[in-house]
């Protein structure tokens, strides 16, 4: 799962731009009442009940967590299709 979050920073520039602007103590939750991925509560019950309280584990939440420090440290430029580069490279 890891992996395709990664992915998915990589593709979508709205989600990556999201995470990288995202403040280091923000909280990412998944609020569907799953027990595994998200919070366990829905989205009112999340918000108003301390994280520790929560029933789920929160592992979605934990990933993006993980994977937003990851892209923070990435280079903007790092982000750039290969592509474009070597399309560059050949116009010489």
């Amino acid at each position: 799962m890891e992996e395709i979050i990664e992915n998915k920073s990589v593709q979508v520039k709205l989600f990556q731009e999201k995470i990288r602007s995202a403040k280091q103590s923000t909280t990412f939750v998944e609020t569907t009442y799953n027990d595994e991925w998200g919070s366990g509560l829905d989205r009112t019950g999340t918000i108003n009940t301390k994280q520790d309280k929560w029933p789920g584990k929160n592992t979605l939440g934990t990933i993006i967590k993980k994977v937003a420090k990851k892209v923070r440290k990435r280079k903007l430029s790092d982000n750039a299709p290969k592509a474009q580069k070597q399309n560059r490279e050949q116009a010489k």
